[in-house]
């Protein structure tokens, strides 16, 4: 179980802002790299064969959600994003768990920095593309790793306090 926050929850906004920060000085680097080089349309292959996966740079844009779904909704899916973002800093606030907030924070700056891009450009910049042993996987962010890192861990945290002995004892 997660020990209480007593000391404020300043590292957690801090924590968003610079994931955020990382996100969006990533996706301006590779899409100027890529927009002004011989790169332009092309990967930049950055591990060939790793015991057959291959890691690529590439430069892609997404209107929609995770592997170009609901596209053709652009706005709403701008306007579900902006309402899940003003949730996620409304738990922030309320909530006294160090593990969920660290995890929260992570899905609130992957969220923020896709919302960013969305809003200003009117596309989200993607960047990084695996082949496993000969399959494509989706192109992706750093605010996309840092949605899947985040849910991925809230799930552990959640788990970890309903299996922790204070709460098998509390059922």
């Amino acid at each position: 179980m997660n020990p209480p926050i007593r000391n404020g929850k300043s590292w957690v906004f801090a924590l968003v802002l610079f994931a955020f920060f990382v996100d969006a000085l990533c996706k301006a680097a590779v899409s100027h790299y890529f927009l002004q080089t011989a790169y332009r349309g092309r990967e930049l292959v950055v591990i060939h064969d790793f015991f057959g996966i291959k890691f690529s740079l590439l430069y892609a844009t997404n209107r929609g959600a995770a592997w170009g779904l609901f596209s053709q909704w652009h706005g709403w899916l701008l306007s579900l994003r902006l309402i899940a973002v003003a949730w996620l800093f409304g738990y922030m606030v309320s909530c006294s768990s160090r593990g969920r907030l660290f995890s929260i924070a992570l899905i609130t700056a992957g969220a923020l920095g896709n919302i960013f891009d969305s809003f200003f450009y009117g596309h989200v910049v993607d960047m990084f593309f695996f082949t496993f042993w000969g399959y494509g996987f989706a192109v992706f962010n750093v605010a996309d790793a840092l949605i899947t890192v985040g849910v991925f861990l809230l799930f552990m945290s959640l788990w970890g306090e309903r299996n922790s002995p204070s709460s098998i004892g509390s059922s």
